[in-house]
């Protein structure tokens, strides 16, 4: 089905957000008010990245940033279109690409020749994560959707072997390209799929009844957390300290409070005390508390 005049238009931070749950995805489009925003030290990483992008851009000499912001898709969809056209033109940053209504602006397009380009996605992180290739696939997916041959993906991250020292920053040991297109290659068969799942879930009335979980976290913090988690009791298993893993074994095994963790599971010191401390004052309330 074609979606390129769907009023809900996709990007590829939408597309992996779909791929971290369903919930988040169709709250983003249709309720997006519900939204924690970030804290200041998300957005000092949020920045962060955009500064090594930009950064990253000089390792390409004589490319092109195509401008236009977020607000401006039309003029920049046409930008980046007369850019691919001037073969002129090594290498453009921030192009703006659509396809089946999925909006993308590339990082880094490198021209291989007057045909072919390679994908370069800049990361301001030192290690490959699975979401990073979940990114390149839906950008090279839509990119040849769009017309353009993709014929290398890769993923610019930060060297940690690298010590700035003064002076001049020395860009070639500062960042490592790695080639990530047989991984890449590997996904694209799933995309459509994932796709056809995402639309599907935002042409629903209701938000997907997903429950809170240790997905809630990773690959991201989940901005809706405070939202889905509104109602939760003050003594729900998420509530303790530490990793999500342990939580997430609790609600597996049916136990939803701290009330209820059997004493032969084994809790980090700062858990047990929590543990303790709620048991403290449970057995006065407890039979009042578990009604509710």
């Amino acid at each position: 089905m074609n979606r390129s005049v769907s009023t809900h238009r996709l990007s590829k931070s939408r597309f992996l957000a779909g791929l971290q749950c369903a919930k988040r995805l169709y709250l983003e489009i249709h309720s997006p008010e519900l939204a924690t925003p970030p804290t200041p030290d998300r957005r000092a990483i949020m920045d962060m990245g955009t500064d090594v992008g930009v950064v990253a851009r000089q390792c390409f000499p004589h490319g092109v940033l195509v401008e236009q912001t977020h607000r401006q898709i039309p003029a920049a969809l046409l930008r980046t279109s007369e850019l691919v056209k001037d073969e002129a033109i090594p290498s453009l940053f921030e192009g703006a690409f659509v396809w089946e209504g999925i909006l993308i602006r590339v990082d880094i397009l490198e021209r291989i020749d007057a045909t072919r380009w390679r994908l370069i996605e800049v990361k301001a992180t030192s290690k490959v994560k699975a979401t990073h290739l979940d990114d390149l696939a839906i950008q090279a997916a839509v990119l040849e959707g769009a017309g353009i041959e993709v014929s290398g993906c890769f993923l610019m991250h930060l060297n940690t072997q690298y010590s700035f020292l003064g002076g001049d920053l020395n860009l070639e040991e500062m960042f490592v390209l790695e080639n990530k297109t047989e991984e890449v290659e590997a996904r694209r068969p799933l995309i459509q799929a994932q796709l056809e799942d995402m639309w599907m879930t935002l042409e629903q009335a209701t938000p997907p009844p997903i429950a809170p979980d240790s997905h809630c976290h990773q690959p991201y913090e989940c901005p809706f957390w405070n939202h889905c988690t509104k109602e939760k009791s003050q003594r729900w298993v998420f509530h303790l300290p530490g990793s999500s893993k342990l939580q997430s074994l609790l609600l597996e095994e049916g136990i939803e409070t701290i009330d209820e963790i059997p004493d032969h599971i084994q809790l980090s010191a700062t858990q047990q005390r929590v543990k303790d401390n709620v048991e403290w004052i449970s057995p006065r309330l407890r039979p009042r508390l578990q009604s509710v």
